[in-house]
């Protein structure tokens, strides 16, 4: 009975000490993860900020050289994609501050999106590493019968472990939607990346299409 005490005893103290290892493992993991994740939106951050004030520089010039803008729909909040700004008075759109097209240049104007390209996500698994529970009590067991109660702790932490395949959660990114213009002359369609805000892509097409269809900006159409 005694041995049998020991062994229980020993078991519970091994499994403690394990917890105790494979949580401080986990945390020095999350630590250096989320070290990983600081750098890269530090970097991301520093890059859209510079975007931003080029942008800006841009729309300064364009500003400078056509007069004040008639319209505008500005970029997303990343500071990177679906930017349309219209100067009636010169009948000119400009896309992505650096595309300028007449209206007359204009055919077609739609959204796209990579939603029926994108390849089905296959579901995946990770490795695990977990303490064989049976080899923690085998061993305890021999411990306590070789050393007694630090002999069980000894032998129940030095347990085999096992790896297991457990299943992960995928979950799918949104598709991005882009705004395409065709050109009367059949030069090469102007593709406009939008990012995932499917209703501003539609918003600047509705706005284009009037322009195709009516020859001027309509400041009801918006």
């Amino acid at each position: 009975m005694e041995y049998v005490l020991i062994i229980v005893v020993g078991a519970i103290i091994a499994i403690a000490l394990q917890t105790h290892m494979d949580n401080k493992e986990f945390k020095k993991q999350c630590e250096k993860e989320n070290k990983r994740e600081d750098a890269r939106l530090e970097r991301w951050v520093e890059k859209r900020n510079k975007l931003i004030e080029e942008n800006k520089a841009i729309n300064q010039s364009l500003d400078e050289k056509y007069g004040k803008r008639t319209w505008a729909v500005p970029y997303s909040e990343n500071g990177t994609e679906g930017n349309l700004r219209i100067y009636d008075d010169h009948k000119i759109i400009v896309l992505d501050h650096t595309k300028i097209i007449k209206y007359n240049e204009m055919k077609a104007c739609y959204v796209t999106s990579d939603l029926d390209s994108r390849p089905s996500i296959p579901p995946s698994t990770q490795t695990v590493t977990k303490v064989d529970n049976a080899s923690m009590l085998k061993r305890a067991a021999v411990g306590a019968v070789v050393a007694g109660p630090v002999g069980a702790i000894i032998g129940g932490v030095t347990a085999k472990t096992k790896t297991e395949e457990v299943p992960t959660i995928n979950l799918r990114v949104p598709g991005k939607y882009s705004v395409v213009v065709e050109f009367v002359n059949d030069e090469k369609p102007y593709i406009m990346p939008c990012g995932i805000d499917d209703s501003k892509a539609r918003r600047i097409v509705k706005l284009i299409d009037s322009i195709i269809e009516k020859g001027y900006f309509d400041p009801d159409i918006h």
